[in-house]
């Protein structure tokens, strides 16, 4: 069986908070599987625009680097707060600038919005 590849990414602005203590205890507790931890907010990244919609820009490296992880992993684990019912707005701008390869723009649903 192969060794499984998963990337965990805390989106807490604050580090060493409880959602850091969950998701760290819970990688504690897998086994037979590599386990690469990013802290979001340590990586620069524009907010989602039209002019960013197809991937990164030449200026978001560590970000290319990211999104280039993301698709590479057998998982994602994302440990994240909770601020009034939501999540934090760097975590919010990953997932709109992820649409890049997360969405698949060549079919739609019966809205006509991509699957």
């Amino acid at each position: 069986m192969k060794n499984k590849k998963i990337l965990a990414i805390y989106s807490s602005p604050s580090k060493g908070r409880n959602s850091d203590t969950m998701m760290d205890n819970f990688i504690s507790g897998i086994s037979d599987t590599s386990v690469e931890k990013v802290y979001l907010n340590d990586i620069n990244f524009d907010s989602y625009s039209y002019d960013n919609r197809t991937g990164p820009k030449d200026h978001e490296e560590e970000f290319k680097k990211l999104t280039d992880k993301m698709q590479e992993v057998d998982g994602i684990i994302i440990s994240t707060p909770t601020y009034n019912f939501s999540v934090p707005s760097k975590l919010k701008n990953l997932i709109d600038r992820i649409r890049f390869f997360a969405l698949d723009m060549e079919n739609r649903n019966k809205f006509g919005q991509p699957v």
